[in-house]
């Protein structure tokens, strides 16, 4: 399908996977771009902090799902679809002219943590001469040029080929670091043209196990298999934008001998790239209500010598259920003999911002240096329970923290808005904890579209049963038990929504040459003259007939004959389900 990636269903089973077609600034609940900038600085230029800002956005992925499932529809009458997950990513902004060294503190890459429904959160520290730009590009639409570029890695399955290949792997990453630059980057397309070589020319040996595969089914899995291997995912240059890898250096591999066996289909990762306006939405924001909209101004007040401020940030979904609360802990260790007390502070993570500040009240001449911990409370039936993570190190005044971060996982689920117009959406999720069967229930709603479950690390076998209930008529449809980190709930989600196919088959009793039927969709019903004939003959007995089902309650169809021995049509079938085929016979019953 144009400009739309889709990738098979791991083994044939489950969901088509739709990869974005687009990324933009997510929104509030509110509809406000969730796009702000802080500038902070001390009470006078003479007192710290240096002044700096923090340039934050969360942003969202989009799909072309109606037009994917219609494209699948065609060939796999029983579609549904979900989208990719993310493991990792990068954003850089580019601002201008390359060479501007004004600009360079934009074009550095930054990490970008993703949730499971395809939002990820982009914090940017900024000088003040980066927040000064930043504002004035915000009301005055003609001073930077700026565009934002997503590196984004995803999970998916490599091909299988059905061969082994053997080599020598110093001999192969020698080869390729030659293909790549000086900081041993390389991008994927290079690897795959590498790869559609003549394997006996590059020094590999290729046994087939008899099955045909093309030269681009074997690069997929080689390069595929070398990313898993040997390679790390990293930003590309600048000048090239594309997804690439960071190869080692040949004298850290080994010589020896390799086989892979390419039939084997592993979990592997892979890259996709995609660039947006960050700014577009919000200067159309400051346009109708100022700039204040999207700006402020933190001061720092006044504190002893050695006082430090640390601002900290998590990108975790929202809201939450399940859990109380989750925030961080940060530990001082005693250093004598400035200061031989444990300095211990800890603050709570609030949603949506996920926003807080901590004051560590260091001796004043003592460096910046302690632990800190994230801790979630998880509400259970006899009260809450606090989880906490391990503690790590930390010299910096800013803590950007992703779900990795955190004791707990999250299972995020999210429903479309078309499909909350039509339908109240429950669910339950259950899991395992030791041997005990633990679950939680929740609800959907044009309100609160998304819920995070959030459960403990050593939580398993999660699944999800999700029922949707039609508004007007109460009919429902089930969905699960699924087994996924996310669900993005929408119509394209149940079967029965979108194309149908019914295969049409009658049977002619002798000395018949033409039966014709009247096939009537079940949205149609209310439409006395909305329907279809369709004429089938000896010589063609079995013809297809499709129609849309713009509600997945509402999937059904129904046939009558379209003239009796009377002249007249017979009387309309009851509603028949969209999954199975029809055979009629010449006096209009129904098989």
């Amino acid at each position: 399908m144009e400009d739309q990636q889709i990738f098979f269903p791991s083994d044939g089973v489950g969901p088509f996977i739709l990869a974005p077609v687009e990324l933009a600034v997510a929104e509030r609940e509110n509809g406000a771009p969730d796009f702000s900038i802080e500038y902070i600085r001390g009470a006078t230029p003479q007192l710290p902090p240096v002044p700096y800002g923090v340039l934050d956005f969360r942003l969202k992925t989009s799909h072309r799902a109606e037009e994917a499932l219609l494209f699948l529809r065609r060939t796999y009458p029983n579609a549904t679809a979900a989208t990719l997950t993310f493991a990792s990513g990068f954003l850089r902004l580019l601002v201008g002219d390359p060479a501007d060294e004004a600009t360079r503190e934009f074009r550095i890459p930054v990490p970008l943590a993703w949730n499971d429904l395809g939002r990820a959160r982009s914090i940017i520290r900024l000088s003040q001469l980066g927040v000064t730009m930043l504002k004035r590009t915000l009301s005055e639409a003609d001073l930077l040029d700026i565009r934002a570029v997503a590196e984004m890695e995803f999970v998916g399955m490599s091909p299988r080929v059905p061969a082994t290949v053997q080599f020598d792997p110093a001999q192969l990453i020698g080869k390729l670091v030659t293909l790549a630059d000086e900081e041993r980057r390389i991008a994927r397309q290079t690897l795959l043209s590498y790869f559609r070589q003549d394997p006996a020319a590059i020094g590999l040996t290729l046994t087939s196990r008899g099955d045909a595969f093309t030269p681009i089914e074997f690069a997929e899995a080689m390069t595929d298999h070398v990313r898993m291997r040997f390679g790390a995912f990293i930003p590309s240059p600048e000048a090239l934008l594309t997804p690439c890898m960071a190869l080692p250096s040949r004298e850290e591999i080994g010589t020896g001998r390799f086989e892979w066996d390419l039939s084997r289909s592993i979990p592997v990762r892979r890259a996709l790239v995609l660039s947006f306006d960050p700014i577009e939405q919000a200067r159309n924001i400051t346009a109708s209500k100022g700039l204040d909209a999207v700006f402020r101004e933190t001061i720092v007040p006044q504190f002893q010598t050695g006082t430090h401020r640390i601002d900290i940030r998590a990108n975790i979904p929202s809201p939450r259920h399940g859990v109380i609360a989750v925030g961080v802990t940060l530990r001082a260790a005693p250093i004598l003999p400035m200061r031989p007390q444990t300095i211990v502070r800890s603050a709570e993570l609030t949603p949506p911002e996920d926003v807080a500040s901590i004051w560590l009240p260091l001796a004043a001449r003592e460096s910046l240096n302690y632990t800190y911990a994230t801790f979630a409370v998880l509400d259970g039936p006899t009260g809450g329970r606090q989880i906490e993570a391990v503690e790590r190190t930390s010299q910096k005044n800013q803590l950007y923290l992703d779900p990795e971060d955190f004791p707990i996982k999250f299972l995020s689920i999210e429903a479309d808005p078309q499909l909350l117009e039509l339908a109240e959406v429950e669910g339950i999720c259950r899991w395992l904890e030791g041997e005990t069967l633990k679950h939680l229930t929740f609800q959907l709603t044009p309100a609160c579209s998304t819920v995070a479950i959030g459960l403990p690390r050593d939580a398993k076998e999660e699944a999800l049963d999700i029922e949707a209930r039609e508004l007007n008529s109460g009919r429902s449809l089930h969905l699960g038990p699924l087994s996924t980190p996310a669900l993005w709930l929408g119509l394209h989600s149940f079967r029965e929504y979108g194309l149908h196919q019914i295969p049409v088959v009658c049977q002619l009793n002798d000395g018949e040459a033409l039966v014709a039927v009247d096939l009537q969709a079940e949205g149609q019903i209310n439409s006395e003259d909305r329907f279809e004939v369709l004429s089938l003959t000896r010589t063609t007995p079995r013809r297809e007939w499709s129609y849309l089902a713009s509600s997945p309650f509402c999937s059904g169809y129904r046939y009558r004959m379209h003239a009796s021995t009377n002249g007249l049509p017979g009387p309309w079938s009851e509603i028949r389900s969209p999954f199975e085929a029809l055979t009629v016979n010449s006096s209009g019953s129904g098989l």
